[in-house]
């Protein structure tokens, strides 16, 4: 993970969630290549199609080259309705982009849709 240093700490690390659609990520992921050399798409649990889909789609229209997948699994301990305490299995995936050598050119001619 990279940081950069300035009055808002950036960073390469894109928290990918179900409450966004992945045009939005595409985007996000876009901008933030523009500052870093690379990023780090983490999504959890039901969220991990959606990062998948970000990482294809921006690596099959030559943007990044995909460097590294790993998934983790661990336990989150979780209070039901009763105040019981159980331990919930809880599935990660991190995809690590590496910007590809043309991207400066395909940003060129990148133009985000009109908004409405």
């Amino acid at each position: 993970m990279q940081k950069a240093t300035n009055q808002r700490e950036r960073t390469n690390v894109i928290q990918v969630s179900t409450r966004r659609d992945r045009r939005f990520f595409l985007y996000l992921s876009k901008v933030i290549l523009k500052e870093f050399k690379s990023i780090e798409l983490h999504a959890l649990g039901e969220a991990i199609s959606t990062g998948v889909n970000v990482a294809e789609q921006l690596s099959r229209l030559g943007y990044v080259t995909i460097q590294k997948i790993e998934t983790l699994t661990f336990s989150s301990e979780q209070k039901g309705r009763d105040d019981r305490s159980f331990n919930r299995k809880k599935v990660k995936m991190i995809i690590v982009l590496q910007r590809a050598n043309d991207f400066e050119k395909l940003m060129e001619n990148f133009k985000p849709a009109p908004r409405n």
